[in-house]
């Protein structure tokens, strides 16, 4: 497999660090950071209830925020 060499400071490469699994290199630990998500809307249309469709996206917005205060909780615990 080909390789590039990139240039990440330190205070990255501690926190790609600490996510890193056992036994995973950090190319495999970028891949997965980067994987693509399916996007839920994609299945709004098959629903006929749009009514049900709000719903779901209400439950999207909500999650959404619950993981950006617990990434934020995380990111602050690595700056201190």
């Amino acid at each position: 497999m080909a390789s590039k060499n990139i240039s990440i400071t330190k205070d990255i490469y501690s926190k790609l660090k600490r996510l890193k699994w056992p036994n995973e290199s950090f190319s495999g630990v970028i891949g997965r950071l980067l994987k693509k998500q399916k996007n839920p809307f994609e299945f709004i249309g098959i629903w006929e209830d749009w009514d049900k469709a709000d719903l779901f996206e209400e439950g999207i917005n909500k999650a959404k925020e619950i993981d950006k205060n617990k990434t934020k909780q995380i990111i602050e615990s690595w700056e201190n």
